[in-house]
């Protein structure tokens, strides 16, 4: 009784994120599961891998799913970066060189 009220409270207070695409596949090199060898050709080369892994590249739909049914690493890891593709667009501020005319009168 009292363990399952000291994981509810520690789930409401202290929620542990999933790991990063990157943090899950490292984990899962630790563990044995597979090479970087390995992981290149599952990711389409080596060059790949070093820009997935440092973080230069995002995961394409077909990777997330090659890794998952791979190695079992979840969707819930291997999506946590998609808010880091997305950038926002830059404003574009008026050129100096011809400002705006505007009506008077």
């Amino acid at each position: 009784m009292l363990a399952t009220l000291i994981e509810a409270y520690e789930k409401a207070q202290h929620p542990v994120d999933p790991p990063s695409p990157k943090e899950a596949i490292r984990f899962r090199m630790e563990q044995g599961q597979f090479t970087r060898a390995e992981l290149g050709q599952l990711l389409g080369g080596t060059a790949k891998v070093a820009e997935v892994l440092g973080n230069k590249r995002a995961l394409s739909k077909a990777m997330i799913v090659r890794l998952h049914r791979a190695y079992a690493i979840p969707y819930e890891s291997l999506l946590g970066d998609l808010e880091r593709v997305r950038k926002p667009m830059k404003r574009r501020s008026p050129s100096p060189k011809h400002p705006r005319i505007r009506a008077t009168g």
